[in-house]
């Protein structure tokens, strides 16, 4: 008989006798000598979480939990195997992934990795803010180039100017002493 996630022991079992679900009204111990069961206090404890959220999930159906007696007292006794079928808890009783944690030390990886990503990026900043003012100079520089490649052409037009009419004055100049003589 289910009862907001709760089950109870069947009519008529004898308290410490298997149930129609496989579970026993006093917890057991598994065979690598963990408990088989938790209370809620325990299982909030192991998880990391609050007692309230493991009461909510029991009420809305997604953990299963058995009522029995403990020390005389009503006690609601969580599964550990329905604490690892939901990632509350690992095999070798550790807080699960999704426990606050496992979470917590997740978030500080993360604040980490961003801090490393930040000073990549700025380090990245750095280099591209280089990187463009070696283009500029080289862009400068070429453009110095040019001007002097122009200047030089038109100074080699010159000269070349200048020394054909040299060789032409130099001509003429052979022709008038050979033309006196």
């Amino acid at each position: 008989m289910t009862n907001l996630g709760i089950t109870t022991p069947d009519e008529g079992a004898p308290a410490g006798a298997e149930r129609a679900d496989g579970l026993t009204d006093t917890p057991e111990d598994t065979p690598g000598g963990g408990p088989s069961r938790m209370t809620l206090t325990e299982a909030a404890e192991a998880t990391g979480l609050p007692r309230r959220n493991l009461e909510s999930r029991i009420e809305r159906g997604q953990l299963r939990a058995v009522r029995a007696e403990r020390n005389g007292k009503p006690v609601r006794l969580v599964p550990v195997s329905e604490l690892e079928r939901l990632g509350l808890l690992t095999a070798d009783g550790e807080p699960g992934p999704s426990t606050p944690q496992v979470v917590e030390a997740q978030g500080r990886e993360l604040i980490v990795w961003r801090q490393v990503a930040e000073q990549e990026k700025a380090r990245a900043d750095d280099e591209r803010a280089r990187v463009d003012e070696l283009q500029n100079e080289l862009r400068q520089a070429a453009a110095e180039l040019a001007v002097e490649r122009q200047t030089l052409a038109q100074e080699r037009g010159e000269l070349s100017r200048a020394s054909a009419w040299g060789a032409l004055r130099l001509r003429r100049e052979a022709r008038q002493k050979l033309d006196q003589l």
